[in-house]
């Protein structure tokens, strides 16, 4: 049935199944459209909002600096390092009243105090015992061994007081490597760790609220850090000591692998009803005695 006065009929267009989908592409063209310009309306208030809100906290920011407006962008030009405020909160809920105070009570927070009264032979050895030390085991040191500890160090790290970087230590040791050896060696075999080798230079970063201190280490005691770490976990090691599940402090086992065992139990427990537990502590199993543990090293660090 047709309509009078060249009327379409009331099926419209779509009456064919090519009129019906091209139909349809309009509708669906006049929907997108009409989504895109209400996206566009609320990005263009999502915009203006975040301007007044930098405008507002940029008034309120003068408003807090008063007059000392000038003499702030004065050091921003300038780029001026930030001073550390001198009102840090003690944990007893008092504050401290000088720069000289905040530093004090940062230094006292963050590293501790190092008495040297308390560095002797006996201090050092009271945890394992005089008796508890080997005099058979062989503490001698090696060129190849120190070589090793060397080759293993990251290099473009920032030196500590005596300025020397790391990667100038290979040439410390071409240069009077024997006279080092016998000193490292007599460390070990008295017990000694040097209070020089652990003094640190210590060095506030400015960081988005406050202050991170960092300790910069002497690069030769950093050299005999490692070399006494290199034995303990030769010790341990050869004596079976770190347990099936121990990833850290090892040599040649790594996150990765941790994560890939950690992936299989998931899968070949899967279906099993129970729960897991995770222990942290090493408890007995690192309580080995220091002259036992640093006085062994592997077989390729006992030839020269």
């Amino acid at each position: 049935m047709k309509g009078t006065g060249g009327a379409m009929n009331w099926k419209g267009k779509g009456e064919t199944p090519v009129g019906r989908e091209r139909d349809f592409r309009m509708l669906e063209g006049m929907k997108g459209e009409d989504l895109r310009m209400e996206y566009l309306g609320k990005r263009n208030d999502y915009k203006r909002k975040i301007k007044e809100a930098k405008l507002k906290e940029m008034e309120e920011e003068l408003e807090r600096m008063g007059d000392r407006v000038w003499d702030v962008c004065k050091r921003w030009v300038k780029g001026e390092k930030r001073k550390v405020k001198g009102n840090l909160r003690r944990p007893d809920g008092t504050y401290t009243g000088s720069l000289e105070e905040t530093y004090e009570e940062l230094v006292g927070q963050y590293f501790p105090q190092d008495i040297a009264a308390g560095e002797g032979h006996v201090e050092m050895r009271r945890e394992y015992g005089e008796d508890r030390v080997d005099e058979g085991e062989d503490f001698a040191v090696t060129m190849n061994e120190l070589r090793g500890v060397i080759n293993g160090m990251s290099v473009g790290k920032a030196p500590g007081m005596d300025g020397i970087p790391n990667e100038c230590m290979r040439h410390v040791l071409n240069g009077v490597g024997d006279s080092w050896r016998v000193i490292v060696e007599g460390c070990l075999r008295e017990g000694v760790y040097p209070r020089v080798w652990k003094r640190a230079e210590v060095v506030w970063i400015p960081k988005k609220g406050g202050m991170r201190p960092i300790s910069l280490l002497p690069s030769v005691g950093k050299v005999f850090g490692r070399l006494v770490a290199a034995r303990i976990s030769y010790s341990m090691e050869a004596r079976g000591q770190f347990d099936r599940a121990q990833y850290g402090f090892r040599r040649g086992r790594d996150c990765t692998e941790a994560i890939g065992d950690l992936v299989n139990v998931i899968r070949n427990n899967s279906g099993w009803a129970a729960f897991a537990c995770c222990r942290l502590g090493p408890q007995e199993r690192f309580r080995v005695g220091m002259g036992s543990c640093c006085g062994q090293k592997s077989e390729d660090e006992r030839s020269e």
